[in-house]
């Protein structure tokens, strides 16, 4: 219970330390043997507890990446038996560290650009009844704008804040699991389309570390698809079931997740099969950089509007709660 728990917390931080410090010993000669010996002897934790495993495993009839396949990733022990299958194992330990460098994680970041302006708007909101009220309360039986205005936003703001709130929490289940033609004319729009990029990337950069180790397209489609999610897999088995039928990479790869561009790219220069992994790790990083700009301009814009908007409540509370103040003392 406890190796389990271990396993578990053993994250993409832990993962990529672990083999960096595996690729340094490969460039140094060291022997897989040679590394767990170095690993239960001078290490703690988790990290020794793999190398007592590893030294273990031969005599269990397996090799040091079933050991791994416990603590690491799926598609990082991939790449890493791919590569060590074909002779290339300092390859494959490098191209298991690119794919955990290169997650964007980007459900995580649209939350906190979504979520952060959207609880300043409501604090905002909060801060402008309450201090509204406390001079409105200085008048005894007070009527007029503000009073309505105030009594709207308090009655009305948790609803709004709730519809506000199913939106977001709508919108966050459907980015990941809903797919198929109707899902790729809402692509294009704001969030769904940040997110067709950050996963167009995770795939592409997937698929080429994949490649690099020695894997074929194929073998890496099937590999990727028990762990990725439901709109993920849709792409895949398009791109699987396209290569079946053609042998040009953009051919493949056409299936409205990639930007235009890159898939004309793509058809050009995809009939090498040796510049698969090339060409997939570059337009990987096009698509990388892509969502990264569009994911700064919506944090620098969002926000601007959100606190325009706040400032613009806040003030109009105030405001006309201090009017109605002066005119009543008038």
């Amino acid at each position: 219970m406890l190796t389990q728990l271990e396993t578990r917390w053993f994250g993409r931080h832990e993962q990529r330390a672990l083999l960096e410090q595996w690729l340094l010993c490969l460039e140094d000669g060291l022997t897989i043997k040679e590394f767990c010996l170095l690993l239960a002897e001078h290490e703690t934790g988790s990290a020794k507890k793999i190398g007592q495993e590893g030294l273990s495993a031969p005599g269990r009839g397996q090799t040091f990446t079933h050991v791994l396949s416990k603590w690491c990733d799926p598609v990082v022990v991939a790449a890493v038996d791919a590569a060590e299958q074909s002779g290339q194992l300092g390859l494959g330990v490098k191209s298991a560290i690119d794919e955990l460098d290169g997650s964007q994680n980007i459900m995580g970041q649209l939350a906190y650009v979504t979520l952060v302006p959207f609880l300043i708007l409501v604090g905002m909101s909060l801060l402008g009844a309450y201090v509204s009220g406390e001079i409105l309360l200085a008048m005894p039986n007070a009527t007029g704008f503000a009073v309505v205005l105030r009594d709207g936003v308090i009655q009305g703001g948790p609803w709004a804040a709730s519809l506000t709130l199913l939106v977001l929490f709508t919108i966050s289940l459907a980015l990941p699991r809903w797919s198929g033609p109707m899902r790729a004319r809402i692509d294009k729009w704001p969030l769904f389309y940040h997110y067709r990029l950050g996963v167009a990337a995770q795939t592409l950069r997937t698929l080429s570390n994949l490649s690099s180790a020695g894997m074929t397209l194929s073998v890496a489609m099937k590999l990727m698809n028990p762990h990725a999610s439901q709109y993920m897999r849709w792409h895949l088995d398009r791109m699987h079931a396209q290569l079946s039928t053609q042998t040009n990479l953009g051919q493949v790869m056409d299936t409205g997740l990639l930007l235009p561009k890159s898939v004309s790219n793509l058809k050009v220069l995809g009939d090498n099969h040796q510049q698969f992994s090339r060409l997939l790790a570059r337009t990987a990083k096009h698509h990388s950089d892509v969502a990264t700009r569009k994911l700064s301009r919506l944090k620098q814009l969002l926000p601007k509007v959100i606190m325009v908007a706040s400032v613009l409540m806040l003030g109009t509370l105030i405001l006309t709660s201090m009017m109605q103040l002066l005119n009543s003392i008038q």
